[in-house]
């Protein structure tokens, strides 16, 4: 009986404890709860490295350059434009008409103003623009600057370059497109340097295994705005390797009376095609005069 009476008393007590911690969690105290097992783990985790062998790349990299800082008076300027594709995708570029139209160009002159050079446009047939830069590729190109800018006296020029339009990854990706800053000194003219510049490039026409080579060389020549570069442009002019239009337009562009001779003697040229070309561009001479 004795015994009976402690287990009775037992379980009320335990029965009030019970009620008492729920009346308390429903007053507003709530239980602290243990982060579980799944938590513990998505908190430790992190991105695991390449598998053995592979190589991540990320990186799609323009730059420019001068070929030469320094240069004399009616040197051709050239800038060596690179992009290098470290993606596992192709890029792709716009590079405008003839491959040139959508580089933008700044130059802040040796007397301090800073002007921005209009995008240059050509007439007639161009070179398509748009390429591609496979995976792991590198695309070099020559711009001759002289297309833009003369680069007319002598001292120190600021040049800032960029393109127009962004570069995009084969997914979509804009590539924004980098800005270059760089220093081009002119110093006086030397026509012996300029002589053998002009010598050099005549001989790169006529020796040329391609067209497309026999043109890049008559069109720096055809920039050199100088006297000592008319006796080669003549000599490249007849010398049968189709670039008659280029060398044309710049004895036209020079005008000087060693270029008006020179085109007097093409205009009477066998070739049909070289007789008229020359015979237009004196026509022009004739009227800015």
């Amino acid at each position: 009986m004795y015994k009976a009476t402690i287990i009775f008393c037992w379980l009320v007590l335990s029965s009030l404890l019970i009620l008492s911690s729920c009346s308390a969690s429903g007053s507003g105290h709530s239980l602290r709860l243990v982060p579980s097992a799944v938590n513990k783990v998505a908190s430790q985790s992190k991105t695991l490295p390449p598998e053995d062998g592979a190589t991540q790349m990320t990186e799609v990299d323009v730059s420019y350059s001068l070929a030469k800082s320094q240069i004399t008076l009616h040197e051709p300027v050239i800038l060596n434009f690179t992009v290098k594709n470290s993606l596992a995708q192709a890029v792709n570029l716009d590079l405008g008409a003839d491959r040139e139209q959508n580089f933008i160009f700044t130059i802040k002159q040796p007397d301090g103003t800073t002007i921005q050079l209009p995008q240059l446009r050509k007439e007639g047939a161009s070179r398509i623009g748009r390429l591609t830069v496979d995976p792991r590729q590198t695309y070099t190109q020559e711009i001759l600057l002289n297309e833009w800018y003369e680069f007319p006296i002598v001292g120190k020029y600021k040049l800032s370059a960029r393109l127009a339009k962004p570069m995009q990854t084969s997914e979509g990706a804009s590539i924004e497109p980098t800005v270059f800053h760089s220093t081009l000194e002119v110093q006086p003219r030397n026509a012996e340097r300029l002589e053998q510049i002009a010598a050099g490039l005549a001989d790169q026409v006529t020796t040329a295994s391609s067209y497309e080579e026999a043109a890049r060389a008559a069109l720096i020549l055809s920039y050199i705005n100088d006297p000592v570069a008319v006796p080669y442009m003549g000599e490249v002019l007849s010398s049968n390797h189709m670039v008659e239009t280029i060398v044309i337009a710049g004895l036209e562009r020079m005008g000087g009376e060693e270029a008006i001779q020179v085109l007097t003697e093409a205009s009477s040229s066998q070739e049909w095609e070289t007789a008229e070309l020359a015979r237009a561009a004196l026509e022009r001479i004739k009227k800015k005069h």
